[in-house]
Formats: C-alpha cells, structure tokens, sequence
C-alpha cells in the first residue's frame, strides 16, 4: 500500500472515530428528549382523563379486569387506568388489558412520577387528589414512537457518510501535500538514466529523514555507476579480445600466401582460417546485438510482422550460409482473415531471433534437419523441432545464459551468446518462450505470441531501459481497452439473455396468459370501482363476488379436477363447455370480464368504457397470434355465455342489483332512543344502504352466525362505553405520527381518490399472486372465494349495523366529553357496530391464509405513486398482522370504538373460515382445513 493511501485511510479513521462519537452523543441526547417528551405526553394525556373522571368521583366503584386470551382481541393500543388508595382500579380505558401490578403502584412517589415498563409498553405512574382529599394513582401507558428517532438515525448516518467521504477528499489532498518532497525525488529518480549516471538528487537544507534519504540514494548512485563502468568495460574487453585474433588470423594467411605451397594445403589452410574468421565475426556480432538491446538509449520501434513471411525469410537466410540444412515449415489452422497471422514488433529483432533458433535445430539435428510449425488456432505459436539428443534436463534452466554451452553437445562450434540473444529478444516483445526435450528424440523450442490488442500500440516507440522497461501507459490502456470489451459483452449477453427469457416466458402458454388476463381485469375492475359513482363497499363487494363467480366457471374446462359451483346455487343453469374446437381459456375469461364490466359498470365514465374497449382488444389480438379463430370464436361465445347467465341471476337480488343508483336512503329515520345513531344533520347525509342486510350472500347467510350485542350504552363515566369512546378521545391526544400514518395507509373513504375498502383486499390479492404466479386453479378460485368472503362479510356487518344501530364516537365524545374534538376524517354516514373495515380484512385475510399460504414478508404498495392519495408502503409479517392493524386504523381515524373493530374482526374470520373449506375441487378441502 502506497504511503499516501495509508495517510489518507489513518485520517479517515481518525476523523471517522471522532465524528461517530460525535454523532453518538447528539443521537443519545436526542433519545433522552424523545423519551422525556412522550413521558410528558403519557402524563398529559393521564392527567386529562383523571380530572375528567375525577370530577364525578362518586361515581368511580371499583371494577373487574376482563382477562380474556380471545384471539379477536386487539391488541392494547395504550390505556389509561386509575386506582384508588387501596390499589383498586376504579377506571380503565381498556377491560380487557392485564392489570398493572401492585409493586408497580406501591413504588408511585407523591413528589415525581415513576416510570416503568409492562411488556413492550412504556407506562407512567403518579398520583392525583381529588377535591375530596382521597388519593388516587393513575398509570398511563403506550408504546413509544420511536419515528423520530429513526429519522434521525438516518440522517445522522446518511451525514456520516457524506462527511467521512468529504474528510476522505480532504486527506487525500493532505497526504498529497504531505507526500510532496517525495514525490519530487521520485521524478528525479525516474529521470536517471543507465546513459547518465552521473546525475545525482538534489538536497535541501532541512536536517529530516527525507534529506538523509536523499544523501544515501545518492551513494547508492554512486555504486552503480560504477557497476555499470564495469560493464561497458567489459563489453569493450570483449570486443577487444575478437578483434585481435581476427587480426592475427589475418596475417597468417598473408604469410601462407607468401610462401609457394602446394594447391591442396593453401585450400586447407584458407579454409580453417576462413571458418575461424566467420565463427569470431559472429561471435562479435551476436555481443554487440546483445549489448545493443541492453542499453538504455535504445528506440526500438513496432511494426505489424506477419509470421508466416518472417519464417520463411529467416529459413532462406539459413540456408544461404549452410547449403546442407534441411528445414521443413508446416501450418496448422490457417485463419481466414490475413490480419490474425499478424503480431506488433520489431521485425529485424523477431528475424534474428528465429534465424538463431533455427540455425541451432539444424545444428544440432543428427540429421541437419528442423521442423518449424506455426500454429494459428487460440493463440499465434511458433513450434522449432529437431532430431537430436536431446538436452539434458539440468542443462536447460541454464541454456539462456551467456556463454553457457552444454556438456552433452559440446563438441558442436558455437558461442554460447545464440540463445542468450534470443531470450532477450523475446522478453522485449512479451513473447513467451518454452523447452522441452527428450533424450535421443530431440528438443523443442515453442514460441507463444501475445494477441495484437494486448501489445503495444505500432505507431508509439518504446523506450528501453536496462532491455526491461516498456511504454507503461499503452500497456495499461490495451488491458483497459480489455476490461472494457468484456464488460460490454456481458452486459449485451446479459441483457440479450433477459430479453430472450421474458420473450419465451411472457405468452408461453394457456395457463400463463389466462393468468396475466386475470390480473389485468381485476386491476381494471379496482379503477372502475373507483371512477364510478355508487361503488361503496358493499355495492363493490357484491360485484367481485359474481365477477369471481364467473370466471370461476368460464375457467372451469381448463381446470383440472375442478368442479362447478352450481351443486350449491340450485337456481343457477350454466351451459357445459361441448366445443368441436379445442377450449382457449384465456379467450373465455376475456369475454366474461369484458361483457361484466360492462353490465355491472353501465354508467362508468366515458374514458373508463374506452379502456375497458382497449384492455379487451389487446389480448384479442394477443390470443389471435397464438391461436386458430374457430377455437378462439367458440370460447369467447362460451365465455360470453356463462357472463349472460351469472348477470342474469345477479338480477334476481333486487336489494343489490344496480344499488349503486341508490346508494343512499333519506326516507330512512331509525328509532330514536338514547344512543341510537342519526344521519348528520349538520352535512345532511341519509344513510348508506340501510337494507343492504338482506341483500343476496353465496356461502354464510345473516342467520348462519350470532352476533356479540355491543356494550350497553351509557352516559356514566364509570362506564364500560364511557372508557370505549375515553379510548378513542386519548388515542388522539396527541395522535403520534406512527397512528396517524397507519390510520391513513387503511383509509380507502375517498371516492375517486381511492377504491373503496372492499377493493383493497383485491389489490392486495393482485400484488401477492403476482409474486407467486400461482396456476390458474389457484388464481380463480382466490378470486372466487374472495369475492364471496368480502360480498358475505358486507352483508352480515350491514344487518348487524342497523339492528344494533349504535351511536358513532364522534357524536358521543363531542356531547359527553369534548365539545370540539373532530375525527381524523369524517364520519362515514351509517351505524358503527360492528366495523364494516376490520369484516372485510377478517374475511380476506383467511381466504388469503388458506388458498396462497403466503409466508415471506408482504409489502403492501395499494397506493404507491398514486397522484392525491400516496402513503408510504408498510410490510407486515403475516395476514393477521394486517387484518388486526387495518381493524385498529379504524379506531386511530376515530370512526370506530374497540368493541366495533373486534366484533367485525371476529365475523369475518368466521365468514372467511367457512367459504375457505367451500369445496371448489376434489382434495383442496382438505388442504384448506389443514391450514386454517
């Protein structure tokens, strides 16, 4: 790691351990505020009720705790309970909490309010006098909001990373600054050359470690330059040594030929000193090529070499100088493109090289003979063969050295300086280079040539230093020049391989289309729902019902080992699917889901009917692609049918059939008895649906199942309904912003802006069968079922509603408690008991559970990047979680006391248990059963 590097990284983890300390005591100060500041709400909101109870102290007996393991039980939201001297509780917002303990209140002090824990709430403990002087304790508890502080956790750690990588930037330039001197003997490094070593760094006057450094590099300069004196003399020794036999050579065959001798012995003499003359010269040669190559003011430029016509033009050279060798050039997987046969460098280089090569195979060759062969298959390779003895095995880590000559072929001329040549040669040009050899067989030498994007660029020379360094820069481009074109064919493969699969997948078969259609529909049915006048719940409920219950059977020839829903609908005649061409389920659904939304959605919006047009004509004309005409004719008058027929039958219900002309009743008055509920005269709105209790149910009719009565109506503020509507008053002062959140997340009140509650378990339906992408069984019958759970569930709460007719918290907080108190939004304008919200998630929630079985983390997104209405995506753990929170938003809004949030709760469990084990096939029964 460099010395900037390791500054810059210390800095950072310095400025790093400072700052998280920082930020650590600002979050800790931060928590002890938030929690002081909910404390201090606890108190507030304890203190309130107190006095409000305590003005009417005769009036507070001592109560019983209900304790109930009910599973359609809320949760406890928070509660505030108050006791007498003798620790009995007199008044509590929620009976059916467990009660606070008695140590617990034993440790309230008069002076300060305690604090504790219960479970996962955080309590307050105080005492309060009433104007009797009687002494009172009062426990006040909820769970903690910590919103803030998540907020603030993450801003803090989003800072914490901005600033680490700022204080990063800056010590990076610190350690520049820092490293400067450094730096500057570097670049003056960098600019001595072997051809100058006298040059010598430059010292400052600082008495540092960096002057001292400076002084022994110097030294160190010094002892190389004489090293390399001692080289050049050498080399000059050398030369020296060649050229004065030459000379003496020389004048012995001046002398021989001045002195008369016979023919044949001045042919000997000639000769052996002609060949003795030749093999110095060459020696000479081969050391100045080899010192050449090695000195550091060297430009050796590249040029494109094409392999084939330097081996042929290094064998002619051979063989001009040795008539008696023999070398035969072989070619393996000739490309087709001339350019592959192509390598960047040197061609006088790569041609002495190879002429050394051959020239030592022939040599060594009983036979004077040498096989070149070039390969041109993955890489460029060049194979030298002969048919020697070999070379011995310990020999050839040697055998690239200078002068080395090997025991075995001693005997043969040489200089010993041929391959030590070569080796250099190759290493300029990266070209690697390998020897194998077997005794008495021969040896062969096998060049491995670079691809030419990976050498360097022809038109920029290279500067050699000590015959090693090359132009860094070009090399370290070819390689990001590499990196880059790899990444590029990844990325198109990768993104060609997506495309290909969502290709095959997307209209792959029956099953897969049919289930996309479903899923577009029922989207569309959630936009006609709400941009179409009269679409309340109920009314909306009623239509997936039937809409379910068509595509059910219009699915039904498709669907293995199903059956038709008509053994329980004995009113019901549907046609048998008896078609000559073969059943296209996707073309059935289409026809039915076009022709209902249509006839229960008459009076849509002009842009609505245009996009149902649409939605229906694109997969016409998707299915007419995929299948023949006369099949797709006969399925969509068979789907056309089974529509027919179900809205037919629909119509029968004169209480539901087109309700959503009339959805509100102002002929209606119910009995006026003390805490009735009344249509708001202040926004003069009749009730919704006041009949709707006898409207048509499939599975669970009204008498199937007897509702819990409500709690008696009271006025006392000792009473069981007092502390229900103290309950919803309290759970909005202040209401945190974790309830108020959850209270709008649920909130589908608003025509137009939302679809109604009903639809939402629809949406969430859509989202997770688009994760699981069931069968087509599964998607129908999920769709069945829980339309029928949603229509039974409307039904059921409507009659209950208006048989018990009960007063809405608003109307009691505002005339027995707080004049001025208003709900989060408005009153919705029927009766409260039972809650119309928590039925609809009960049912749903336990058709989900039993058909889909869905256990992973479920992120419900109903409302995302919708234009009005946009809160932010909750996940939850399982479908209980949901149905209880969507139950509890009811009460936050403050529309609904516990009790209607529970009794709701609990009939649409039992409402979705029963159509869940409703008998759609031949063994899913009893798989239901298993589940639930």
């Amino acid at each position: 790691m460099k010395i900037r590097t390791r500054l810059t990284l210390q800095f950072i983890f310095i400025c790093a351990g400072i700052f998280a300390l920082a930020l650590l005591f600002i979050f800790n100060q931060f928590r002890q505020y938030v929690e002081n500041d909910f404390f201090a709400h606890l108190e507030s909101k304890g203190r309130m009720t107190a006095e409000m109870m305590l003005r009417h102290e005769s009036e507070l007996k001592p109560i019983e705790i209900q304790h109930t393991s009910n599973i359609n039980k809320l949760p406890s939201i928070g509660n505030v309970s108050i006791f007498n001297d003798q620790f009995q509780c007199v008044f509590t917002l929620n009976t059916s909490a467990r009660l606070v303990n008695v140590s617990h209140l034993a440790n309230i002090d008069d002076d300060m309010p305690y604090r504790f824990n219960i479970d996962k709430f955080q309590a307050v403990g105080f005492t309060i006098s009433a104007n009797s002087g009687r002494k009172y304790f009062v426990v006040t508890e909820d769970i903690p909001d910590f919103s803030k502080l998540i907020t603030l956790r993450n801003i803090l750690f989003l800072s914490f990373l901005l600033i680490i990588a700022a204080v990063a930037a800056g010590g990076w330039f610190y350690a520049g600054q820092a490293m400067q001197p450094v730096l500057r003997i570097v670049n003056e490094v960098d600019n001595i050359l072997p051809t100058d070593l006298s040059r010598r760094l430059e010292k400052d006057n600082n008495r540092d470690e960096l002057s001292h450094l400076v002084t022994t590099f110097n030294s160190l300069l010094d002892r190389i330059e004489h090293a390399f004196k001692m080289q050049r003399s050498f080399i000059s020794n050398v030369s020296h040594e060649l050229k004065n036999p030459l000379a003496t050579m020389d004048a012995q065959l001046q002398l021989v030929r001045n002195k008369t001798r016979s023919t044949q012995e001045y042919d000997n003499v000639l000769s052996s000193l002609h060949e003795d003359v030749q093999d110095l010269t060459e020696t000479a040669d081969k050391l100045l090529q080899l010192a050449k190559i090695h000195s550091g003011n060297t430009k050796i430029e590249f040029t494109k070499v094409r392999l084939d016509e330097l081996i042929y033009q290094s064998r002619e050279t051979v063989l001009k100088t040795n008539s008696n060798y023999h070398i035969n050039i072989e070619f393996k997987d000739l490309p087709e493109d001339e350019d592959d046969l192509c390598v960047y460098g040197n061609e006088p280089l790569l041609r002495t090289a190879l002429i050394n090569l051959l020239d030592n195979s022939c040599k060594f060759s009983d036979d004077n003979k040498s096989i070149v062969m070039l390969d041109c298959n993955a890489k460029n390779q060049i194979e030298i063969k002969d048919k020697g003895k070999g070379i011995r095995t310990e020999d050839i880590p040697y055998i690239f050295e200078p002068f080395f000559r090997g025991t075995q072929n001693g005997h043969k001329k040489g200089s010993g300086i041929g391959l030590s040549l070569v080796k250099s040669i190759l290493q300029l040009h990266d070209i690697t280079i390998s020897v194998k050899s077997i005794a008495e067989v021969g040896a062969t030498f096998s060049l491995s040539f670079p691809k030419p994007e990976f050498l360097h660029d022809a038109s920029q020379p290279v500067v050699l230093i000590n015959g090693m360094e090359k132009n860094s820069d070009t090399t370290s481009f070819s390689k990001t020049k590499k990196g880059l074109k790899l990444f590029l064919f990844v990325f198109i493969a990768a993104i060609g391989g997506f495309a290909c699969t969502n290709t095959e997948q997307k209209y792959s078969t029956p099953d897969k289309q049919a289930f996309e259609l479903s899923q577009d529909w029922n989207k569309m049915l959630l936009e006609l729902v709400q941009y179409s006048n009269g679409y309340r719940p109920p009314v909306s409920a009623r239509m997936y019902a039937y809409v379910g219950l068509a595509a059910w059977e219009a699915g039904l020839p498709a669907l293995k080992d199903a059956q038709s829903l008509t053994y329980i609908f004995n009113d019901l005649n549907l046609p048998v699917w008896k078609g000559t061409q073969p059943f296209v389920a996707p073309t059935a659904l289409n026809a039915v889901y076009e022709k209902l939304a249509y006839d229960f959605f008459p009076h849509t919006t002009p842009e609505m009917k245009e996009k149902i047009q649409k939605l229906a004509e694109k997969w016409r004309k998707n299915l007419l692609r995929k299948y023949h005409a006369a099949a797709i004719l006969e399925s969509e008058n068979y789907g056309i049918a089974i529509a027919n027929i179900v809205f037919q039958w629909s119509a029968k219900d004169s209480i539901g059939h087109q309700a959503y002309l009339y959805n509100y009743h102002p002929d209606y008055q119910p009995l006026p008895y003390k805490g009735a509920w009344q249509p708001d005269s202040f926004n003069a709105m009749p009730a919704l649906l006041p009949y709707w209790g006898r409207a048509k149910t499939f599975v669970t009719a009204v008498n199937d199942m007897s509702s819990l009565p409500p709690i008696t109506f009271s006025e006392e503020n000792n009473s069981l309904f007092f502390a229900q509507a103290m309950e919803v008053y309290t759970a909005s002062k202040p209401m945190t912003e974790k309830k108020r959140q959850i209270a709008e997340f649920w909130s589908d009140d608003h025509p137009r802006i939302t679809f109604c509650p009903a639809s939402r378990w629809i949406a969430i339906a859509n989202q997770i069968l688009d994760i699981q992408k069931p069968d087509l069984s599964t998607t129908l019958e999920t769709y069945l079922k829980l339309g029928f759970a949603l229509n039974d569930a409307a039904v059921k709460t409507w009659h209950e509603k208006y048989y018990f007719n009960m007063m809405r918290p608003d109307t009691y907080i505002q005339k027995y408690i707080d004049t001025t108190w208003q709900p989060l939004h408005e009153t919705p304008p029927f009766p409260a008991y039972p809650s119309g919200h928590a039925a609809f998630g009960g049912a749903a929630t336990t058709i989900l559970d039993a058909i889909l079985d869905f256990k992973a983390p479920f992120t419900d997104r109903s409302h995302e990047n919708t234009e009005i209405f946009n809160e932010k995506p909750r996940t939850y753990y399982s479908f209980k979680e949901m149905a209880e929170e969507n139950a509890l938003s009811r009460l936050y809004i403050g529309v609904h006391y516990r009790m209607d949030c529970e009794e709701g709760l609990r009939i649409g469990y039992l409402i979705g248990k029963k159509i869940a084990n409703l008998k759609v096939s031949n063994n899913h029964a009893k798989i239901v059963e298993k589940r639930i």
